[in-house]
């Protein structure tokens, strides 16, 4: 009797440790930051943070997902905005080109470009209650205009998107407000195990492309016309094929140190901006809450995508890691020529960083 005593408790604290080193390894509490960054740097202020950037490399515009995230963590009444970056005027500044005209509510989230259509995750004031939308945006010589709006009950918890033709894309769902799970299966869903779903819009109707992902925060297609993801409770980028009818097959991943947020794509390289320690993260949205600010470290990797490789990967270089005293929370980070320009969930600026080599 008592060695069968003895055998459950040494079984219910052996399960206790290996649930406290997932835990430890999820919330990055290891981790330490070795600063690498490059030599110059300067930050572009702006009205709200840049959560995510899209690039019209033909035309040489950028475009921001603006909206002050740090009021909306203090729990302000805030509306945002889609900004531009002529990058072929110098010195760069972000002027403002839609401000939610024709909408009740704009909370832009992730972005996605795709010659002239231009599209934008739209969240609502009350994220759980109220529906999730898409917006989408013409693109003129004028500005942008305002198209139409797309929704459904599918959309529970829309985070990043990609579009893959004018009007064909896929909208990735994260782990935030997904209510069709209990308290306990989102405590293991932090933990990695995977509940999300990317959605599929065909130009008529929303239907379930893939599902069981470990929290979709960043969607993007390679030149090959591979739809990668960012598995950010998994710390992957999952490589998915796209088939004839517009589902997704699930191919392979690329393991990361960090935990993945927004893509971007130039060619065969891949940037993805990454939480280098999600206890840091925590901490620092806390602090904000308090009307304090303590800064979380930032990371870009650049990783060489090769379709051909079994892991899915030629190369990799972290371009930017730094504990974030110069810019907290990098949500993206997109190259125009030799300059890398990173966005920020919380910080009201773009860092733009001259890259060498």
């Amino acid at each position: 009797m008592i060695k069968k005593i003895t055998k459950v408790t040494l079984c219910i604290i052996l399960v206790i440790m290996a649930f406290s080193l997932l835990m430890a390894w999820r919330l990055d509490v290891f981790v330490t930051i070795n600063e690498k960054k490059p030599n110059s740097c300067q930050a572009i202020e702006i009205d709200g943070s840049a959560e995510d950037i899209e690039i019209d490399y033909q035309n040489g515009i950028a475009y921001l997902s603006l909206l002050d995230r740090r009021g909306l963590i203090e729990e302000k009444d805030v509306q945002g905005s889609i900004g531009k970056i002529d990058l072929n005027s110098m010195p760069w500044k972000v002027e403002s080109v839609y401000s939610g005209e024709g909408l009740d509510n704009f909370r832009p989230h992730g972005l996605s470009l795709y010659g002239d259509t231009l599209v934008a995750i739209n969240h609502p004031k009350e994220r759980g209650i109220e529906p999730e939308s898409v917006e989408m945006f013409l693109i003129s010589q004028t500005g942008i205009e305002h198209n139409k709006t797309l929704s459904s009950s599918l959309l529970e918890s829309p985070n990043d998107l990609v579009l893959v033709a004018e009007d064909k894309l896929y909208i990735g769902n994260d782990s935030m407000f997904n209510s069709n799970i209990s308290s306990f299966e989102k405590i293991q869903q932090q933990l990695g195990r995977p509940y999300s779903t990317i959605i599929l819009y065909d130009g008529i109707n929303m239907t379930i492309a893939a599902e069981n992902l470990a929290s979709v925060s960043g969607l993007n297609v390679t030149k090959e016309g591979y739809i990668i993801a960012s598995e950010t409770n998994a710390k992957r980028i999952r490589v998915l094929k796209q088939l004839d009818d517009g589902k997704l097959e699930k191919l392979g991943s690329i393991s990361l140190d960090g935990s993945p947020d927004n893509i971007s794509v130039l060619e065969d390289k891949i940037n993805v901006a990454q939480v280098a320690s999600v206890l840091s993260l925590i901490q620092h949205f806390v602090s904000l809450q308090k009307g304090e600010y303590k800064p979380s470290p930032s990371k870009i990797e650049s990783l060489i995508f090769d379709s051909n490789k079994a892991k899915y990967l030629k190369t990799r270089e972290v371009l930017f890691l730094s504990l974030g005293d110069d810019i907290s929370t990098a949500s993206v980070g997109v190259e125009w020529e030799d300059k890398l320009l990173i966005g920020s969930i919380t910080d009201d600026k773009v860092y733009v960083c001259k890259l060498e080599g």
